[in-house]
């Protein structure tokens, strides 16, 4: 039931208007979303109020914070991509020396039947 509760309580904070029209819910989600629906208005006022109440100076301002210099970082990024194509050529073409190189085994067809080499 916390579940919903909570889904509801999206609702209401989204939409602080919203209502349950024409969704045939039973009375008790109905008394659930209503109890909801002025909780979250009683939470909203008292915010309100407390925010009211502070004085403008000993609000928080949020920090400036430096942007770290990545410059080194954005260039080996740059560059990852030369590395995994080099990567890829490798074993492109280690694979294709192991082929050539592991000896023919390939079939001869002696009077239309397929028969292996020895």
């Amino acid at each position: 039931m916390d579940k919903g509760r909570s889904y509801l309580y999206q609702l209401v904070k989204t939409d602080p208007k919203a209502e349950l029209f024409d969704m045939y819910t039973s009375e008790r989600i109905d008394s659930i979303f209503t109890d909801i629906k002025n909780e979250y208005h009683v939470r909203k006022a008292y915010l309100e109020k407390q925010n009211a109440s502070q004085p403008k100076s000993s609000q928080v301002l949020p920090r400036k914070v430096k942007k770290k210099d990545n410059s080194s970082d954005s260039q080996n990024n740059n560059h990852k991509w030369i590395w995994w194509c080099a990567g890829g050529a490798t074993v492109a073409g280690v694979v294709t020396i192991f082929l050539l190189l592991s000896g023919d085994q390939s079939t001869e067809i002696d009077g239309g039947e397929i028969s292996p080499q020895l």
